[in-house]
C-alpha cells in the first residue's frame, strides 16, 4: 500500500528518541518524496489535525505514515478522511459518518496500548467544547500496520505503566462488554492473560525484548477484540478526564 509521496505523522518525543529517522531511513530509498509532521500532541486537538491536513494538501500526498502511540495514530486516520472526502473533523463525528475508503494509511506503534493501528475509532479532541469526540467506521482502519517491538524498547516506565493499563482496559471491557462475541472474547481474554504476565517486567525491565513483545502482541489482540464490541464504563469516564484535564488516557483508565 505504500505511495510514492508520503506524509509521516509523529510526536516530538518520538522524533528526538531517533525513532522517527529509523522508520524515515527504511522509507527514504523506496519513496520518491517524504515530508514530516512531528507536532502531534497527547490528547490531540482539532487544530492538530488540520494542521497536519493541510501539510498532507500542499504536498499533493498519496500515502500516510504514522510513528507513535495512539495519539499520532489517531491523528494520521482522521488526516486521511479530511484529505480524502473534505469537510472538516466534526463533520465525521459519530460512528458511521465516513462515506468510503481513504487514502492509505500504515501505521506502526511504539507504545504498546492503544491499539489504534487495528481500529476503525479514532479519538480526536474539541478544545472549544472541551470534549472528546469519536470518529468510527470501517474505513478509518487503517490500511496496514507494522508491530515491531524493538520501537517500544526506549519507552520510559510512567509510558509503560500507562499505555499497559490501556491495553488491560480494552482487554476487560471487551470481555465483559453484553456484546461481546465468542471471537473478541477469546482475543481479549489472551490479551489480558498476556499483560497479567508481561506488563511487570516490560515496566521493570523496559530493554527485556521477549516482555516488549508480548506487551505489543497483547496490545493489538485486545484492540482487534474491542474494536468489534465497543468498550464500557471506564473508557467513558477516562475521555472527559482528557478533555477537560489532558490527562493521559492510560492514567485516566
Amino acid at each position: 500500500p505504500l505511495g510514492k509521496r508520503l506524509l509521516v505523522v509523529s510526536d516530538p518525543g518520538i522524533a528526538a528518541a531517533g525513532i522517527l529517522q529509523q522508520v524515515l531511513d527504511v522509507l527514504g530509498p523506496a519513496v520518491a518524496h517524504v515530508e514530516t509532521f512531528t507536532e502531534v500532541e497527547p490528547n490531540p486537538s482539532i487544530e492538530t489535525v488540520d494542521r497536519a491536513a493541510a501539510i498532507y494538501r500542499r504536498g499533493g500526498g498519496d500515502c500516510l505514515v504514522a510513528v507513535g502511540g495512539g495519539s499520532a495514530m489517531d491523528v494520521a486516520k482522521v488526516v486521511a478522511v479530511l484529505v480524502t472526502h473534505g469537510g472538516g473533523v466534526l463533520d465525521y463525528e459519530g460512528i458511521g459518518k465516513v462515506p468510503g475508503p481513504t487514502v492509505p494509511v500504515i501505521c506502526i506503534p511504539t507504545t504498546a496500548g492503544t491499539g489504534s493501528e487495528v481500529t476503525q475509532f479514532t479519538v480526536i479532541t474539541d478544545r472549544a467544547r472541551p470534549f472528546k469526540l469519536t470518529v468510527g467506521s470501517p474505513y478509518v482502519v487503517p490500511t496496514a500496520a507494522v508491530c515491531d517491538p524493538h520501537l517500544t524498547l526506549s519507552m520510559p516506565q510512567p509510558l509503560t505503566a500507562a499505555t499497559g493499563m490501556d491495553a488491560l482496559t480494552h482487554g476487560i471491557e471487551c470481555y465483559i462488554n453484553t456484546v461481546a462475541n465468542p471471537l473478541a472474547k477469546t482475543l481479549a481474554l489472551e490479551a489480558i492473560r498476556l499483560i497479567g504476565r508481561y506488563l511487570r517486567t516490560a515496566y521493570a525491565t523496559g530493554r527485556n525484548l521477549e516482555a516488549r513483545y508480548h506487551m505489543l502482541l497483547a496490545s493489538t489482540m485486545a484492540a482487534m477484540a474491542f474494536t468489534r464490541t465497543r468498550l464500557g464504563n471506564v473508557h467513558a469516564m477516562s475521555h472527559p478526564l482528557g478533555a477537560h484535564f489532558d490527562v493521559p488516557h492510560g492514567v485516566a483508565n
